[in-house]
């Protein structure tokens, strides 16, 4: 009575352990911040995402996040429509219900963006530490055959290879749980057949495939199953990579500098320590690419300064690439740089009027008009402009210097782009010779463009590109 006791004891210390270190992990990371939220005025829009329907999610400044929806996919989608007028650094507290384990996720939004992140609840993972065979038994059954597993942990995920039934588990008088699994020995054939059963601490985990051999008729086989838990420096650095292929660079050397202040910290820590420093380097790769992207996307950016951002942004976004080829923001910005305008730039300057230096004068409020035309095809060109759609028209005037800088979209099938340049507004049913037609290049920058006012307010001379 005293031993069974004992190992009453022994495994009610064992689960208070298991309970107490399996506290659940809460991490939530950025998925996409790449799509538009075309809601009300001062509004945006936060997702998050998760297996779990049991979270609880609250934003600090009060606003408030839906009940989860299914997502058709085995998640569940979690909405908040914020109102940014007067704050846009947000706070998110996620937790489970029930639950002591809280995480905090900041978050910067404005108007008519719309942000996905992803919430994940883990535990400490269990594995299969040890399968080994144990004692032979009789069962009292003709032509059956049992092979008993034990283990101390009542969640094993266990199959046999033949396809039979697994029963329990069963608390055992031994303080183990017992699972049971019945052969059919009937059959010559059946006593023939080399046994296995495929044994994982989980239905998620990878199983282990373990050899019984063959079985007889009345006779039992005892299989134990010893199941650790993962250490502190196997849980974090699991963790860390999970984050890094899911592009969450700060996350994953977070949880790589966790590992390292782990006592479990094995010796040899060399690969963990190259992969935190890759992280790292690409957590700070992140920030400045997302920093000029923000930067070349920002309406307030001058035209002449877009590409520019553009073009380190992409250079950001290279560099990440050759590290992490799966990067969603990287392949988003790409994506969407496809459809970026080239930019044209220049001056106008009145051929008529030299300063002190002999220069031509900067007109300003010189007007530039892009207008919008239907496709010609050209014998020598391949290509001209043909009939105007004139309600497209989109109209530019210069700066105090005479100077521009226009977004022109890049041409289509159907659609070809052409500038004029007048000092006055283009009047319909005018011809202006002073017309160019932008090339496929990305920046475009032309040499003056020499005007002389007349009485119709247009202008005559041409493109000067010495």
């Amino acid at each position: 009575m005293g031993k069974r006791m004992f190992k009453w004891v022994n495994l009610l210390f064992f689960l208070l352990c298991l309970s107490s270190s399996l506290s659940a992990q809460i991490t939530v990371s950025l998925q996409d911040k790449t799509k538009t939220y075309e809601g009300n005025e001062y509004e945006a829009r936060v997702d998050f995402i998760s297996e779990n329907e049991n979270l609880r999610i609250t934003e600090y400044a009060g606003n408030p996040v839906n009940a989860p929806q299914p997502t058709g996919d085995g998640r569940f989608i979690y909405t908040c429509i914020c109102y940014v007028a007067d704050e846009n650094n947000l706070t998110f507290s996620v937790s489970e219900q029930g639950g002591v384990e809280t995480t905090k996720q900041p978050v910067y939004i404005e108007e008519g963006q719309y942000f996905t992140y992803l919430v994940e609840v883990e535990g400490r993972k269990m594995s299969i530490e040890d399968i080994r065979l144990t004692e032979k038994s009789v069962v009292p059954i003709s032509n059956t055959a049992k092979v008993f597993v034990s283990s101390e942990y009542d969640e094993l995920s266990i199959t046999s290879s033949t396809g039979e039934k697994v029963e329990g588990p069963v608390m055992t008088d031994n303080g183990v749980w017992r699972y049971t699994i019945t052969y059919d020995m009937s059959s010559p054939e059946s006593r023939e057949i080399e046994r296995s059963i495929k044994v994982a601490a989980s239905k998620k985990d990878e199983p282990v495939e373990f050899l019984i051999g063959r079985l007889q008729p009345k006779s039992g086989q005892d299989v134990l199953v010893i199941v650790m838990e993962e250490s502190c420096f196997d849980y974090n650095v699991r963790i860390a990579k999970k984050f890094h292929a899911e592009c969450a660079y700060k996350e994953a050397f977070l949880a790589y500098k966790e590992a390292f202040q782990c006592e479990t910290k094995p010796e040899d820590t060399k690969a963990e320590y190259q992969q935190m420093r890759l992280v790292n380097g690409l957590a700070r790769l992140r920030i400045m690419e997302q920093e000029y992207w923000d930067r070349a996307t920002n309406k307030n950016t001058p035209k002449d300064s877009v590409l520019y951002y553009y073009r380190k942004s992409k250079s950001y976004r290279k560099e990440i690439l050759e590290h992490s080829p799966n990067d969603v923001i990287c392949h988003a910005h790409n994506d969407a740089e496809k459809d970026l305008p080239r930019i044209v730039s220049g001056e106008v300057r009145n051929k008529a009027v030299l300063d002190a230096s002999g220069k031509n004068m900067p007109i300003e409020g010189a007007f530039v008009t892009l207008c919008v035309h239907e496709r010609k095809k050209d014998k020598e060109t391949g290509y001209t402009y043909g009939k105007e759609l004139v309600d497209k028209r989109q109209v530019f005037r210069t700066d105090r210097d005479g100077k521009y800088a226009i977004p022109v979209p890049k041409n289509t099938d159907e659609i070809v782009y052409v500038l004029r340049f007048t000092i006055g507004e283009l009047k319909e049913g005018h011809s202006d010779p002073i017309v160019f037609m932008p090339t496929d290049a990305d920046t475009q920058k032309l040499g003056p463009v020499l005007l002389t006012p007349d009485a119709n307010f247009f202008g005559h001379g041409g493109v000067n590109n010495n």
